[in-house]
């Protein structure tokens, strides 16, 4: 059986987290399926416990932008009674994605793996004071032609999402 450099690494991470972190992986526990929206569409959920926080992790086919599915996921947190934010919680200050002009993309250089990143960050609350944040991505094979406007210019439609669930009592 050959396993693959993803495969190795997603072992890999699992065997890190639950050796130094204390994680655990499995079904996705109640607190998540009450708050945390998953489109019907997703596929290759995964969800892993990193201390205090819950954290699941799934793909989708949704193409570049993704407005349409921003807009959805702000709708569905809002029918939730979740408050979208409009700064990062973990940076204080720091404007999300939605308050950035027109709404930008975060573009992020990996040299090493040869993409490029673009990340959107949401922060949601609830009246209790605990924190739902998801990260939506996308990994592009880096741009050789050094077009200053590429973002304009993406043609991938697979998102990768990331949500974690802080408790108020794990942010303290």
């Amino acid at each position: 059986m050959k396993i693959t450099n993803s495969q190795l690494l997603n072992l890999l991470t699992v065997m890190l987290c639950i050796s130094a972190f204390g994680c655990s992986t499995g079904k996705l526990p109640d607190v998540l399926k009450k708050n945390v929206w998953i489109p019907e569409t997703a596929k290759n959920i995964k969800y892993t416990k990193v201390g205090e926080t819950h954290q699941v992790k799934y793909e989708d086919n949704i193409c570049f932008p993704a407005h349409d599915f921003v807009n959805e996921l702000v709708d569905k947190m809002s029918r939730l009674g979740w408050i979208r934010q409009d700064t990062d919680f973990l940076n204080p200050g720091l404007k999300l994605n939605h308050k950035r002009g027109s709404g930008l993309w975060s573009h992020i250089v990996d040299e090493k793996e040869a993409h490029d990143l673009y990340r959107w960050t949401e922060d949601f609350a609830d009246p209790a004071g605990n924190i739902i944040r998801y990260w939506l991505q996308y990994r592009v094979k880096q741009n050789t032609q050094g077009s200053s406007d590429i973002m304009y210019q993406i043609k991938s439609c697979s998102l990768e999402m990331l949500a974690i669930y802080y408790p108020k009592e794990a942010r303290h």
